[in-house]
């Protein structure tokens, strides 16, 4: 939808983009792809030619606000980059003065959740 929308703002579309999005369309509406690709000017049938290949160097993670909790109760959040690991989001609440004053004691269990939360449960 965020490509339509940019399509109707700019009131043009070329032949080349046209014909991606009715490569993307292909398992939705095939019958509709098939002649948005005919009027493109290819030849052939659509559901046979290659798709397209993202590129990689454009698609960026935005950092996400991790919430960190100690024995269930909200500690702090750390600002860090989406799909960071257990041991790296540790490291940083370890080294974070506001969060760490929090973790007395031994750890008995750490729970999880990548891209959502953590909880740290003392003694």
């Amino acid at each position: 939808m965020i490509a339509i929308n940019t399509i109707y703002d700019h009131k043009a579309i070329d032949a080349e983009h046209l014909g991606i999005i009715a490569q993307l369309l292909t398992p939705f509406a095939p019958i509709l792809a098939q002649q948005l690709w005919e009027q493109t000017g290819h030849a052939g049938d659509i559901a046979f030619s290659s798709r397209p290949i993202a590129d990689m160097s454009k698609i960026t993670m935005k950092p996400i606000n991790f919430p960190i909790q100690v024995n269930g109760k909200m500690r702090g959040t750390l600002t860090v980059p989406a799909g960071i690991s257990e041991q790296e989001l540790l490291a940083l609440v370890h080294s974070d003065d506001s969060i760490s004053k929090y973790l007395t004691g031994t750890t008995k269990k750490i729970i999880f959740v990548a891209d959502k939360i953590m909880n740290i449960i003392n003694n």
